[in-house]
């Protein structure tokens, strides 16, 4: 696998840490400790906008057909999966566009707008990145806000808007990157800086009704996060990670199920282990990637029962 391939790699491995990290409020003794599910899914969605601009977009028909064919299966076979285990009684609509939670719904759509980008506007991403970010501020000055407003805890359609401009950072970067050398160090104190300046004004934003009202601005840290992130997992030294026996090997797993991982973890959560603080977060989330690996399994068995080619056994239970 080429460098280009192991720093997105190491950022969905990373990502899938952070996702289910922002969602054990039940595990941590202070909600304030269950954090990075924004930085978590803009890694994923800059991994996803990187890796569709690697090769030729094709026609839209096809490229839409293999979005939809890699997502539902697996969302396909963990709604079967809960109204077995958790007695969910799903309409077809809820199937569709709830099963996999707001994310699938969220990632459907901005893969029509990113195709139409990398097929017609990929010599103008700056206005089309510039377009977007415009889009954002004036949705967000319109919006009706309550008090004490929190942009990255929106339910509203208004996340799939701010989220779009991280797989376009994505596609540039994906579309332009070659076998470069990046530093370590300096990669990673940027990184560090980034996310103390993201978290800080959220922490300002909720001292001051100003900051507050400015709260769009956060995007800037955050555009930078996964920026400097993969350069610093393109370092020598974080190759040397991606070599190792076993650091490897789990990299590329938890990363491969970084999908899955996202779409099985709501009804997995409970406190039962919580006497065992914080060792229940090792114990949850290694529960969490085990379910996440037989979803992908299920998801995969699914897909090839409606394929006319032969079964493949081994391809089914392929760890990564």
């Amino acid at each position: 696998m080429n460098g280009r391939n192991i720093g997105v790699d190491i950022l969905k491995c990373v990502a899938a840490i952070l996702i289910t990290n922002s969602h054990m409020e039940l595990l941590h003794p202070k909600e304030a400790l269950a954090t990075g599910g924004a930085i978590g899914n803009v890694l994923f969605f800059f991994c996803s906008g990187f890796t569709l601009f690697l090769k030729p977009m094709g026609r839209f028909d096809n490229f839409y057909k293999k979005r939809i064919a890699r997502i539902y299966p697996a969302v396909f076979a963990w709604t079967a999966l809960t109204i077995l285990l958790f007695k969910w009684d799903p309409t077809v609509f809820d199937m569709i566009v709830h099963g996999g939670g707001w994310f699938v719904g969220c990632i459907m759509t901005h893969y029509v707008f990113i195709y139409f980008v990398g097929k017609y506007l990929a010599r103008h991403m700056y206005i089309v990145a510039g377009l977007s970010l415009s889009l954002i501020v004036v949705w967000y000055l319109l919006l009706d806000r309550p008090d004490h407003y929190n942009m990255y805890g929106d339910f509203s359609f208004f996340r799939y808007a701010y989220y779009f401009p991280f797989m376009l950072l994505g596609a540039f970067i994906g579309s332009r990157a070659g076998n470069k050398e990046y530093t370590f160090i300096g990669n990673l104190l940027k990184l560090i800086a980034c996310v103390l300046l993201y978290y800080a004004f959220l922490y300002l934003s909720t001292k001051y009704k100003l900051i507050e009202e400015v709260q769009f601005l956060s995007l800037i840290p955050l555009l930078a996060i996964p920026y400097y992130f993969y350069q610093w997992a393109n370092s020598s030294r974080m190759k040397n990670v991606y070599s190792h026996k076993v650091f490897g090997p789990l990299i590329k797993v938890v990363g491969g199920l970084t999908l899955e991982i996202y779409i099985v973890q709501h009804p997995l959560f409970t406190d039962k282990m919580n006497a065992l603080y914080p060792l229940n977060l090792v114990f949850m989330f290694a529960i969490v990637v085990v379910v996440a690996y037989l979803l992908r399994c299920s998801a995969r068995l699914f897909s090839q029962v409606f394929d006319q080619r032969d079964m493949e056994w081994k391809q089914i239970f392929k760890l990564y």
